[in-house]
């Protein structure tokens, strides 16, 4: 590409059509070579063509995307780490970017950690079979474990733990519960499971505040 020339540009001389040609084709498509330096400000509303080579720009990491078509989601490139900086893929069920909300959506099965997610999936469950006796009939379902400790209280020597996950379900049939007294038991040592009612699990002792531990099995 050309250079723009000073030659003949001089104080006394007369001032050549080509002087001022060079300037406007420069502007207006011709290829020249053009040096900025400085502050370089574009006050139009849209900037066309394409730059092929780039140095260097202090705002390079920046990217302001018009939200064309509204509320739309763009796929985020990987760009190959050479000077052309040209797309090698991309992937559109994981990374997708939406600049009318300036939300950037990561899709991933498995997160190592996470401070925030739209979704997360089921807790995890334990497939068992299992085997009724009697007339009861219990489902043949996924199982889920919940496990905790608590302690009795002292004239009546019983406490009720309320757990969410266990309105609706009856003991013996889609919640099964067991426990153990922390330390020695004995005689005068000893829990049992009293009733479950809506989410509240009743547990008695023989000697009063016991601290126990407690493990169940719900459907």
């Amino acid at each position: 590409m050309a250079a723009l020339s000073t030659s003949g540009v001089l104080n006394g001389q007369t001032i050549q059509a080509s002087h001022v040609t060079q300037l406007i084709d420069a502007f207006t498509g011709v290829s020249y070579d053009l040096t900025i330096s400085g502050t370089f400000n574009a006050t139009g509303s849209t900037i066309t063509g394409s730059i092929s080579n780039a140095t260097s720009a202090s705002k390079a990491n920046t990217l302001l995307v018009s939200a064309l078509g509204g509320n739309t989601e763009y796929f985020v490139p990987y760009l190959q780490t050479t000077s052309s900086y040209v797309s090698a893929r991309f992937d559109a069920s994981t990374f997708t970017y939406n600049p009318a909300t300036s939300t950037l959506t990561v899709t991933a099965s498995r997160a190592v950690s996470s401070s925030f997610a739209l979704t997360t999936p089921p807790p995890i469950q334990v497939a068992g079979t299992i085997y009724p006796s009697g007339s009861v009939s219990v489902p043949n379902s996924n199982l889920k474990m919940i496990a905790g400790a608590s302690k009795t209280g002292n004239a009546p020597n019983t406490v009720a733990i309320n757990i969410t996950e266990l309105v609706g379900k009856t003991l013996g049939q889609t919640a099964f519960v067991t426990s153990t007294v922390s330390g020695s038991a004995g005689v005068n040592n000893s829990i049992v499971v009293n009733s479950l009612t809506g989410g509240a699990l009743t547990f008695e002792s023989f000697a009063p505040s016991t601290d126990f531990y407690y493990t169940i099995i719900y459907i």
